[in-house]
């Protein structure tokens, strides 16, 4: 019974994470499903196993012509963990407005792929993105590495990067609905500035999980 206690709790906090990392304005849709489950993640040459929560909404929404609508939390803000949306609802001054990030297509036998299609830096609204420890200093010239890390620690430890256009995720629904499985597989680049241009880092996540 502790066991499974403590499990809930670590899936409510990436719940809880997912809603956090959402930018300011940004209103999730409805989402009529979920399932929480485990993803194995590599980012670089870290791996974790991290808690994941897959909301799927069926929603149709004006203007896009995505079959349904995901939003995906691995983890909290921690090496690993992630937040990816195909799309999301920002409050302006003028209304809301509907930003689409990803292109999703139902491949048949309950399978479907989402692919990034843009970031919305544009517009100010980037949301898929990834963390890592401070990575970043392996990529920058050794002379630079002491401040590379510095700057890193001064932020938390922590690095964010934004997923590269492209990235992918794949999924499969069991007949039921009642199971989850499937992999993200992409990469990013560094979301803040920095002097060096840096190469983009790898992502992938395994993941599998069940309906609540």
């Amino acid at each position: 019974m502790k066991k499974h206690v403590f499990k809930n709790r670590i899936i409510a906090a990436t719940f809880f994470a997912l809603v956090t990392l959402l930018p300011a304005g940004a209103y999730a849709q409805n989402y009529q499903h979920r399932w929480d489950g485990t993803a194995v993640v590599q980012v670089g040459n870290s791996q974790n196993q991290l808690p994941i929560s897959f909301l799927i909404s069926t929603d149709r929404i004006p203007g896009d012509s995505n079959p349904l609508h995901i939003l995906v939390a691995v983890g909290q803000r921690q090496p690993g963990g992630s937040v990816l949306a195909s799309t999301m609802r920002y409050a302006t001054s003028s209304g809301y407005v509907n930003l689409k990030y990803m292109t999703v297509t139902s491949l048949g036998n309950n399978t479907y792929r989402a692919v990034l299609n843009s970031q919305r830096t544009g517009e100010a609204a980037a949301i898929n993105t990834f963390f890592t420890s401070c990575i970043s200093q392996y990529y920058v010239p050794p002379v630079y590495q002491p401040i590379a890390q510095s700057t890193c620690q001064a932020l938390g430890g922590m690095e964010m990067f934004l997923f590269a256009p492209g990235t992918t995720i794949t999924f499969r629904l069991t007949s039921n609905g009642a199971a989850i499985d499937g992999q993200i597989s992409g990469s990013g680049k560094l979301a803040a500035a920095s002097i060096f241009p840096l190469p983009n880092i790898p992502y992938t996540a395994r993941f599998q999980g069940r309906r609540r």
